[in-house]
């Protein structure tokens, strides 16, 4: 007796071709109903997955309002919410499929070295310090009697280990709902518009709202586009990823359809219009990005661009290096255009830029000495501001608190100590690897890709010299991107994909 063949419908979301054994069908049951049985499956995990990559678009776009959710209770709530919604993913998905194994298992690495930040910092708080070495947990003489635990906040850091781990998942449930092409397409590009609404909602409050927020008076930043951000640099690292993710699609937009086209679009065709208006929701990104007036905002959001738009030609088949430079020499053109308009403050700011670097170079100076006095257990995650109060001295201002490291390595390092605080660095660089990859692998669906690799080219230059990615909305939004990245994608009612 022959296998009965399966299909499966469009909207299907499995791993594999489904495939039935007849001998297990009970009661003579027709091969018609025991097709439509698992169809109905079929559609059940789809309609599961598109609920949860909606739900998880609304974390990303909703989590810069208000303040960028740089917040304490802000990051409770979203673990709240995102521990609800991957425990309502789990259990619909044992409800409907009990053997559909999970695609976040195959990246058993990554979430094994993930963890162990979170499980570290829970370590930090217990009060275990008295037990330790002493040159593990040394600390200046102040007169104060030491803490202890390994953190100087244990509260702090147990709020911490919370908010990474509330990554992970949000990382994991992306995958999951990142693994069929035309879904994770849909998300990138809601991603796109969701970025584009918070860069015209920044011009629209600087220049026709007396520069403040919804929730009331804006006290830093003044004259700068800050958006919900508090911050002009967390902001401009947010849309500088916006900027790459939608170079990346209209790109890829504008090359599958001349693929498939017979003959080049008009002029005035809808196709033509359509590109043109992507542009220019492009370039609103970019006068956002000037308004800003974040210098290093700028540097990481064009390198990123550039990199991204040449793969997206070299892509597409303009192998010609003369081409590459063609469209770079225009679209700096287009850059400087646009700098000139919109960018006076930033450009007065890099006029000034090396009277900032004498303090921020002392900030740093001082941060690796604290380094050195814990090197491998750190002083707590999430207890920069309290641990730096030891080592703060002239020349750099007492009138200040500083709250953060302004370089995100040396934070990590200073929280988690050199090893553990190397780790979201090596994930760094093995989700770079993993994206060329994919990239050099695949002849189509690249574009979500080469956004991600840019992307997470941004995000690793700004951190050099400030604190973008410890600010919650920028972190949401890079580990979208980097799922939609490396997921491995599927057209609609195919199999298990090989890219």
């Amino acid at each position: 007796m022959s296998t009965p063949c399966s299909k499966v419908t469009p909207g299907a979301d499995t791993d594999g071709w489904l495939n039935f054994d007849v001998h297990s069908v009970r009661g003579g049951q027709p091969r018609e109903q025991t097709r439509r049985r698992v169809t109905v499956d079929d559609r059940r995990y789809s309609k599961l997955n598109n609920l949860t990559a909606g739900s998880l678009v609304f974390v990303v776009l909703a989590a810069p309002i208000p303040v960028a959710s740089n917040r304490p209770l802000l990051w409770m709530l979203w673990a709240a919410a995102i521990g609800i919604l991957a425990t309502i993913y789990l259990v619909g998905g044992l409800l409907i499929d009990p053997k559909r194994a999970l695609r976040s298992r195959q990246h058993g690495v990554l979430f094994g070295l993930a963890s162990l930040v979170p499980a570290f910092a829970l370590v930090q708080m217990l009060p275990i310090a008295a037990h330790l070495p002493d040159f593990l947990t040394s600390l200046p003489v102040t007169g104060a009697s030491a803490p202890a635990s390994i953190s100087l906040m244990p509260s702090g850091t147990a709020v911490g280990a919370v908010r990474m781990a509330s990554y992970i998942i949000f990382f994991a449930l992306m995958l999951e709902v990142s693994g069929r092409r035309d879904r994770a397409a849909f998300v990138a590009w809601v991603l796109f518009a969701g970025v584009v609404a918070h860069a015209l909602w920044a011009l629209v409050s600087l220049n026709m709202l007396g520069d403040q927020f919804f929730w009331g008076d804006k006290q830093f930043y003044r004259g700068s586009a800050t958006g919900t951000f508090v911050n002009r640099n967390s902001f401009a690292t947010f849309l500088a990823m916006g900027l790459v993710l939608g170079i990346a699609l209209v790109v890829g937009r504008a090359d599958r359809r001349q693929r498939r086209a017979a003959a080049k679009p008009g002029l005035l065709s809808a196709e033509t219009m359509e590109a043109v208006l992507l542009w220019l929701l492009v370039g609103l990104i970019v006068i956002t990005l000037l308004a800003t007036q974040s210098r290093m905002g700028m540097i990481a959001g064009g390198i990123g661009a550039v990199v991204c738009l040449a793969i997206m030609i070299w892509k597409s088949g303009h192998k010609r290096v003369g081409t590459l430079i063609g469209v770079l020499i225009v679209g700096g053109a287009g850059f400087f255009a646009l700098l000139m308009l919109f960018g006076r403050g930033l450009i007065e700011r890099l006029i000034f830029a090396g009277v900032d670097s004498l303090t921020r170079g002392e900030l740093y100076r001082q941060v690796v000495g604290m380094v050195g006095e814990r090197p491998l257990v750190g002083f707590g995650l999430d207890s920069f501001p309290v641990a730096f109060e030891l080592f703060h001295q002239l020349p750099l201002s007492s009138d200040s608190v500083w709250d953060y490291a302004h370089s995100t390595y040396l934070a990590l390092w200073a929280e988690l100590g050199i090893i553990i605080g190397s780790i979201p660095l090596v994930l760094g660089f093995l989700l770079g690897a993993r994206l060329i990859q994919v990239i050099r692998r695949r002849q189509s669906d690249y574009p979500l890709a080469v956004a991600a690799l840019a992307a997470l080219l941004v995000a690793a230059i700004h951190s050099l010299v400030d604190f973008s990615l410890e600010i919650q909305a920028n972190v949401f939004f890079l580990l979208a991107l980097m799922a939609l990245g490396i997921a491995r994608g599927r057209s609609v009612g195919s199999g298990a994909g090989k890219g």
